[in-house]
């Protein structure tokens, strides 16, 4: 029996808001946690490291992005936000992305599927044909991590994301350092260019926030804007 299957799945949100009104809230961020049978939880890397293998990796992902969705409806019942919810690599390239999409209880374009900056694509066909679909029913892309892995600006013209959201790394001394800033301003232009959203990530001080939003980033998250939050769960196990 894999160890996975003494796991509960339990999804938490953060919101994503906007810089300028920080009290409208754009969306939320999803990711998953487990929870052991002693109650006590273990963080996203360290349950996918519980993987044996492709397979168990792929299903874990499936199970745990419809769990984050699934559970987050009586959250964006009654708001006018959207749901990010992450991908990984593999669940990505091989087109499993969701088992059943009729059994969503979120309609698409409520939902932006987040796939991180550092995966390796080989298959770009395969991908664009899968996202080509879901999209013509709603759904949106963000890349994650944006500025930390190899393909940068590659995958955003690849895979043209509707959002790139900025790695913590890049607005860490935004607030104190002329590189930093310059380097944002230049992304700026470049989000213009190619017609895409930006978000900040990891934005955990007043003086981020506030340099951030006088250059003209429109969203951000972190710790300072709001802290991530578990809602009542529907306990669902892999």
């Amino acid at each position: 029996m894999s160890r996975l299957q003494q796991i509960e799945l339990v999804p938490k949100y953060q919101p994503i808001v906007d810089l300028a009104n920080p009290e409208q809230i754009h969306g939320y961020e999803a990711t998953i946690q487990g929870k052991t049978r002693y109650g006590s939880f273990l963080p996203p890397v360290t349950l996918f490291h519980m993987a044996k293998d492709a397979k168990e990796t792929i299903s874990l992902d499936m199970k745990a992005r419809t769990a984050a969705v699934q559970n987050a409806v009586s959250l964006m019942e009654n708001q006018d936000s959207l749901l990010f919810v992450n991908c990984h690599g593999l669940s990505f390239q091989r087109g499993h992305l969701f088992e059943d999409l009729s059994q969503l209880r979120l309609p698409l374009h409520k939902i932006v599927l987040e796939l991180t900056e550092q995966t390796r694509i080989q298959n770009l066909d395969l991908v664009q044909d899968e996202l080509d679909m879901l999209r013509s029913q709603g759904m949106k892309l963000a890349l994650d991590d944006f500025g930390t892995g190899f393909s940068n600006f590659w995958l955003v013209g690849a895979l043209q994301p509707d959002y790139i959201k900025l790695d913590r790394s890049i607005i860490k001394q935004i607030d104190q350092s002329p590189l930093a800033r310059r380097v944002i301003e230049g992304l700026i232009a470049f989000s213009a260019k190619v017609q895409t959203t930006i978000i900040s990530e990891g934005i955990e001080r007043k003086e981020q926030a506030d340099v951030l939003k006088e250059l003209g980033v429109p969203y951000g998250q972190g710790f300072y804007l709001g802290y991530p939050f578990m809602l009542e769960s529907d306990k669902i196990h892999f």
